[in-house]
């Protein structure tokens, strides 16, 4: 049998009460025996789970047929562990005639430091851990860190729904999105935003990221146009909550690779991804099996003809945890081709309260100090630059 663990990364720092284990396993001869994918840690069951998913990059490594299942994601909790010590998580199989394999794959992992309750029933704050993330609405977050009647940013993507409490320069590619007019100021692309380097103070986005072909190379530009200090405001959906929960979490390291290779939204190697491995029942509740594969294949169509076309396709190429694009970020920060660096300042789950289906991550920029002395030189130059493209009213 072989197995692996992507994510968390090696050696990252995790909350042991609540882990999210992505990874694969393939059993071979005995693959359609596994009944069960067991995480273990500490010497004692974790987590477990009786499905498998689509990883199309595992069944083209392995040479499998692409109806072959092997990916799995479990919610894990090991709450006997040592704050000092490294945590080992292990993989096991449980097959149809009761028997559990042997660890088919490690990875070490570093807890969390959890403070001690009070005698009052209260948490005491560790400062050198993650606060704790509590649903909110989207008002009382963004002037924590940035005054939004001071200070100019963007929205991209707002659509019909734009952030409460801003009024940024809204940007979006599109004047005309399912039928209805889209709100924006200005044209612009996740991988292109209309404005000079470090002109604005922060840059906003909500179920953005996901349509991203190459985030990190979509992460890099919004940094960009964000002065040294600034933020990045980000709600991204977790894919626990949509119509993606049947998908694998995307690798972190596949982003990296993304990046890498140039990747744009002219990419076909995300579609099958993305078509064979959603809910389909949760993506149209009101349709019927039938209708449902015909759709899929159906859209399969038309993306893969205007791939082939040059054109550039809107899908969720990628699906996120909080853990997962926190994983990602610590990856970019070590890049040899960062501009700068993104620290994780605040977070929140289920956000906003009012849809429950995201996460909040607000990172602050930091640039060297080549960039902020020309931000300072041209620092009374309009934000925007002379090509960019309004919207007609």
């Amino acid at each position: 049998m072989h197995a692996a663990i992507d994510t968390p990364l090696a050696q990252a720092t995790c909350d042991p009460r609540a882990l999210r284990v992505e990874g694969w396993l393939y059993g071979g001869d005995v693959h359609e025996q596994i009944t069960a994918v067991e995480i273990h840690a500490a010497g004692k069951l974790a987590g477990l789970t009786h499905f498998l998913g689509h990883r199309p990059d595992v069944n083209t490594a392995l040479s499998l047929p692409p109806a072959v299942l092997t990916g799995f994601q479990i919610d894990a909790r090991c709450d006997a562990v040592s704050p000092n010590a490294p945590l080992t998580l292990t993989v096991h199989a449980v097959l149809a005639n009761g028997t559990r394999t042997g660890a088919l794959s490690a990875r070490a992992i570093q807890p969390l430091a959890i403070a001690p309750r009070s005698r009052l029933g209260l948490f005491r704050r560790d400062s050198r851990a993650i606060q704790p993330t509590v649903p909110a609405t989207h008002a009382n977050r963004i002037p924590r860190w940035i005054d939004p009647a001071k200070h100019a940013g963007a929205e991209i993507g707002a659509f019909k729904s734009p952030i409460p409490g801003i009024q940024p320069y809204y940007i979006d590619r599109y004047a005309i999105y399912d039928g209805e007019r889209a709100l924006a100021d200005y044209f612009g692309d996740v991988n292109s935003l209309p404005f000079r380097d470090s002109s604005l103070a922060y840059v906003a986005t909500c179920h953005v990221l996901e349509h991203a072909a190459n985030p990190v190379a979509a992460l890099w530009e919004w940094a960009r146009v964000t002065r040294h200090g600034g933020i990045l405001y980000l709600v991204v959906p977790d894919h626990r909550y949509t119509f993606d929960h049947t998908r694998v979490l995307t690798p972190p390291q596949h982003m990296i690779d993304d990046f890498d290779r140039g990747t744009t939204a002219s990419d076909r190697t995300h579609i099958a991804d993305y078509l064979d491995g959603l809910d389909w029942r949760r993506w149209d509740p009101t349709a019927t099996p039938e209708h449902h594969a015909a759709t899929r294949e159906q859209l399969r169509a038309a993306y893969t003809a205007a791939v082939a076309a040059g054109e550039e396709i809107n899908i969720h190429f990628h699906v996120f945890s909080r853990e997962s694009l926190t994983a990602l970020l610590a990856l970019m920060n070590t890049h040899p081709r960062r501009p700068c660096t993104l620290a994780v300042v605040d977070s929140a789950e289920k956000f906003p309260a009012e849809r429950g289906d995201g996460f909040l991550l607000v990172l602050r920029v930091a640039k060297p100090l080549r960039a902020r002395f020309a931000a300072w030189r041209a620092r009374r130059r309009p934000a925007l630059l002379p090509t960019a493209r309004p919207f007609v009213p």
